[in-house]
């Protein structure tokens, strides 16, 4: 086993759109993550649509039709893991994409693990912008209070990894 210096590791900004909020019972729609100048946004069929819970379906923007060409679980989670291999994972409530994630990847036998290195726009939103008068932690109202674009109201994971990325930034700006 090679380990990669923690300086080493490139931040890759992820997002996922899902069929509702529990990993266990729903799936992911939809993935998206930016390391560095890559990208890799991916549509997923669904399998187990029938668990969806309708107001996910609304929030996502998801249509049938719109997901034909979407990938299967068998080539999407070895492209999925390969693109996070070896970076830190930041997300805007990090725990609910990495749990999506992680189970996502272990239904397609996936055994290699994603990293525990997590850095959470959503934690330090709350560190550092709840004592200046933020009151919500939600992405749009990170967004409004350090004067960003939003994400769109139809969300789609790769607009989501995107927001996160100037989310990220703005935070780091604030702290440099």
């Amino acid at each position: 086993m090679t380990f990669t210096k923690l300086t080493d590791k490139p931040l890759c900004f992820v997002d996922v759109e899902t069929t509702g909020l529990d990993p266990i019972k729903n799936e992911i729609l939809e993935f998206a993550a930016i390391k560095g100048t890559e990208t890799l946004a991916i549509k997923i069929k669904p399998r187990r649509i029938h668990t969806a819970h309708p107001k996910a379906l609304e929030l996502n923007g998801y249509n049938e039709a719109e997901w034909t060409d979407a990938e299967d679980i068998s080539t999407a989670a070895p492209k999925i893991i390969a693109f996070l291999r070896d970076a830190v994972l930041v997300a805007h409530n990090s725990k609910f994409d990495v749990g999506f994630i992680e189970a996502f990847l272990q239904e397609a036998g996936i055994t290699e693990r994603i990293s525990y290195h997590v850095v959470d726009t959503c934690s330090l939103a709350y560190v550092f912008l709840v004592r200046l008068g933020l009151t919500s932690l939600s992405l749009k109202s990170v967004c409004e209070f350090l004067k960003l674009k939003p994400e769109p109201s139809i969300h789609r994971a790769l607009a989501g990894a995107s927001t996160c990325k100037r989310v990220y930034e703005a935070l780091n700006a604030r702290l440099v």
